[in-house]
């Protein structure tokens, strides 16, 4: 009689397996953003004391514009380049992946034109309401435009592809290194909320010419410009392409504009201070979202790598293995930031902030609940065209703005937080339905017919 050994956790984590290779890469994605929490932590505090709640949601404003409009004209050219470049990977076919690169380099220049459009309609609407002034109406459209030249999917889809998500730490940093270095050159010149503006921007750019430097370092001849020159021939070699990037950019638009909303309705119809709490509620919980970001974007990488080479029923198998692994996760999550809030909230921001605990803790509870089923959007992208995704994204995104807009007048900040927890629970129920007809069923049905 034999007995069976459990493989150590070091063996296994440098072995070839599926669920090891997302947990590498998560690992190494996760230091950098240790790095990046504890400097973001650090500057956050300088921020929200030295401008105070009023002025703080001032700030939060503008930056919701800003990631708003990014989202609303920012392609999922990362996904785009993960999805069809895997293929042209593994048949060693480097003239196709450039093309391929180069129309997602023309997509983000367009994305960038609409935007900058967008930006100043925007901010010329706040002036003619009566909202803004001339001179934030102008820091703002600026701030929008330099956001939108830093737009950086491409490159990430390229370090993506070839799982090197160690170089993306190293891009990734550099917003939360520029970030501290540029508030602490603002605290002795004299904090405002222009200055602080001016740092959140440049930390973009920085950002997205260490992404493009590294891509090309990776595979200059895939990253070169001069591929771009081909986008209407790509557009007809890649099946599917044209409508996979409609229904991507789509469904990032409905979940981007869902996610800036509620500071956006506070900051302009309720008051600058209600604003600031709620931002600086959701800006700690986005820890966790970055963790659920960086678990789904490697797992999205390695599943399209696993459905070009081992098919649909291992797939399933892994994915189940995956989701067990994110519930417990998810629990652990939620005790923690009951136990940890508010001292955390206190060490930050001081007692001025405390009335956001409420808010972290709702929208905690809402990134935990997002976490458990982290997995079930990435699988759906690599089996799908996407509109299995986007008619779900539509869905929740209609629940959230519909509980949002009937919550916020009643209960303020509060309705808003606790609309993104039923709105997360509704994701997981229609996500996991459509995981168990997209992907476990035809696996099921695929196995049996090995068998026989």
């Amino acid at each position: 009689m034999t007995t069976k050994t459990s493989t150590p956790p070091r063996v296994w984590l440098k072995s070839d397996k599926p669920l090891a290779k997302i947990a590498r890469n998560v690992l190494w994605l996760l230091s950098g953003k240790g790095v990046s929490a504890v400097l973001s932590l650090v500057y956050l505090a300088l921020v929200t004391r030295s401008l105070g709640v009023e002025n703080f949601g001032r700030f939060a404003l503008v930056l919701s514009i800003g990631t708003a409009i990014v989202q609303f004209v920012q392609f999922e050219c990362w996904q785009v380049v993960v999805r069809f470049g895997a293929t042209h990977l593994h048949t060693e076919n480097r003239t196709a992946l450039g093309r391929l690169v180069g129309a997602c380099q023309v997509f983000d220049v367009m994305g960038f034109l609409l935007g900058c459009g967008i930006a100043w309609l925007a901010t010329a609407l706040l002036v003619h309401e009566g909202q803004w002034d001339a001179s934030t109406s102008e820091t703002a459209f600026l701030y929008c435009c330099v956001v939108l030249a830093a737009v950086r999917s491409t490159p990430a889809g390229v370090l993506r592809l070839y799982n090197r998500f160690d170089l993306s730490i190293y891009a990734e940093t550099m917003v939360s290194i520029c970030r501290m270095i540029g508030t602490g050159i603002v605290m002795l010149m004299g904090p405002s909320i222009d200055r602080f503006l001016v740092v959140w921007a440049l930390s973009e750019v920085c950002a997205s010419i260490t992404f493009w430097l590294l891509a090309y370092r990776l595979d200059p001849h895939s990253v070169s410009p001069r591929h771009a020159l081909r986008v209407l021939s790509t557009l007809k070699e890649e099946q599917g392409l044209p409508r996979f990037l409609l229904v991507t950019n789509l469904g990032t638009t409905l979940s981007g504009l869902a996610g800036q909303a509620p500071v956006l309705a506070l900051g302009i119809f309720v008051s600058p201070a209600s604003a600031g709490l709620y931002r600086l509620a959701a800006q700690l919980t986005q820890a966790l979202s970055k963790v659920t970001k960086l678990i789904s974007g490697s797992a999205y990488a390695e599943l399209n790598h696993m459905r070009a080479r081992d098919g649909i029923v291992k797939l399933s198998k892994v994915l189940k293995r995956a989701n067990r692994l994110m519930a417990s996760a998810g629990v652990l999550l939620i005790l923690l930031i009951a136990l940890l809030g508010k001292p955390l909230l206190l060490l930050i921001a001081g007692p001025a902030f405390t009335g956001a605990y409420p808010l972290l803790l709702l929208l905690g509870i809402a990134a935990a609940i997002n976490l458990v089923g982290v997995s079930y959007e990435p699988a759906l992208l690599a089996v799908t065209d996407g509109i299995a995704v986007l008619r779900r994204r539509v869905v929740i995104t209609c629940v959230y703005l519909g509980l949002t807009a009937l919550a916020l007048p009643i209960w303020g900040a509060t309705g808003a937080a606790t609309a993104s927890i039923i709105a997360a629970l509704t994701g997981l129920i229609i996500y996991a339905m459509a995981l168990r007809q997209h992907i476990h069923e035809p696996a099921s049905r695929a196995a049996l017919q090995q068998v026989s």
